[in-house]
């Protein structure tokens, strides 16, 4: 008996290029809509759109946008994850949050980097054109118009997407490691009339140095930021005088982190993720916001640029390289605030480290208003601000010292070496 021989299956042909131009009804609703927000976006009469011609709009249509899309840099060994991670984490950002100074709007980036965008793109190429067409002037208005929101730096409607991408990439950074940053290209491709955003994932390790101090041989890495935008990777300098206040030397002092630094770091700074961490430092060595502790000693301020004072960076100089030391509590004895606090509640060093005080988490996981003793000397000493960090969704409290026994310490009767004791024979 033959056997029956099998249809082999025809491999399914392309979809053509017309197929591609096709505007559906859907397609045609959403673009409408959107042109008519970018309109507004541009300070510009929404109803201008309903001036053009079906064939117009059909024709504007014809251009069309591909959402952002990840890559690693040319000649940037990139981790594959990483790259996945960056484009889901960047695409639920534009999928959800709108154009931030335009909220009223309701203009997602996914909706203005899809539709606006081309609508855009077509205006100006449009405007550029010698030739005679219905409604140039309208053209014009948006070319011209355009220029304001999308030329430029911070000012550029793209910036809070752009600072976002930045945070994400120090989600993934180890400044002891690797650096990541980020470039950000326009893609033409003028015979499928297609246009798209390309975000380049860029790399960059630290130099490690090693350094003498106090006798002894220590290991440090240079401070970077990471590639943003067309800036590349850039090491962090600070002039000598912004440390050195009364000296007319200028010269950049090249900063690095002793890996000690990372650790405590880690540690005291406990309850803001490592990217948090990672912001706070760098912004803090950029801007280098100096402070004197109580024994003389000059120190870069820690700072959150939404909460305040962290902690407290020590340093030391070498020729022309600043080493940062360590990161000093600003609940410590040697820090003004920690000192003040010490005062105010009449404990010491030992009983703010037992307590858990010299870690940001005794701040966020206290209930201070069972405290009120403990409350307002918080206050008076210039630390209220630390309540106000905010950790992230899934932050589990991580002081282990309970409500009823911060009260028994600061508000009971009972001396402060038997509440620690019976504190100690607990736990």
């Amino acid at each position: 008996m033959a056997k029956s021989k099998k249809k082999k299956k025809k491999p399914q042909a392309l979809p053509s290029i017309q197929k591609e131009l096709d505007i559906t009804k859907t397609y045609f609703d959403k673009y409408s809509e959107v042109a008519r927000k970018t309109l507004q976006l541009l300070d510009l009469d929404p109803k201008l759109y309903d001036r053009f011609t079906k064939k117009q709009k059909i024709k504007m249509m014809l251009l069309k946008s591909d959402p952002p899309r990840v890559k690693a840099q040319t000649g940037h060994s990139i981790p594959r994850h990483y790259l996945k991670k960056v484009q889901q984490e960047m695409y639920d950002f534009i999928k959800i949050y709108p154009i931030a100074e335009h909220r009223e709007l309701n203009l997602t980036y996914m909706d203005f980097l899809t539709y606006g965008i081309c609508f855009i793109s077509y205006a100006r190429i449009k405007d550029n054109s010698n030739e005679e067409i219905e409604n140039k002037e309208i053209y014009q208005l948006i070319s011209e118009n355009s220029k304001l929101i999308l030329n430029g730096y911070e000012n550029n409607i793209m910036f809070n997407l752009w600072q976002y991408l930045r945070f994400i990439m120090s989600k993934i950074s180890k400044i002891n490691i690797r650096i990541y940053g980020f470039g950000w290209i326009w893609n033409n491709n003028d015979c499928s009339y297609r246009m798209g955003i390309a975000i380049s994932v860029s790399a960059v390790s630290p130099q490690k140095i090693y350094f003498t101090y106090n006798d002894k041989f220590r290991p440090a890495y240079q401070a970077i930021t990471g590639q943003f935008l067309t800036v590349n990777p850039t090491h962090i300098t600070i002039p000598y005088n912004q440390i050195i206040e009364d000296s007319d030397q200028t010269y950049p002092l090249e900063v690095f982190v002793q890996s000690h630094a990372f650790t405590r770091l880690k540690e005291r700074i406990d309850v803001l993720p490592a990217a948090i961490r990672t912001t706070c430092l760098n912004s803090s060595l950029i801007y280098c916001q100096t402070a004197t502790l109580n024994n003389g000693q000059c120190v870069i301020e820690l700072r959150d640029n939404n909460t305040g004072t962290l902690g407290y960076l020590p340093f030391t100089i070498i020729d022309k390289q600043l080493f940062i030391l360590t990161l000093l509590p600003i609940c410590s004895q040697n820090a003004p605030e920690g000192k003040k606090l010490q005062e105010l509640l009449g404990i010491t060093r030992k009983e703010i480290e037992f307590l858990g005080m010299d870690k940001l988490s005794f701040f966020i996981d206290t209930d201070f208003e069972a405290i009120p003793r403990l409350k307002q000397a918080v206050i008076d000493a210039g630390l209220w601000h630390l309540t106000k960090l905010d950790p992230l969704p899934d932050y589990v409290p991580q002081n282990p010292m309970s409500t009823s026994t911060l009260t028994r310490f600061f508000q009971s009767e009972s001396s402060h070496e038997k509440v620690l004791s019976e504190i100690e024979d607990k736990y």
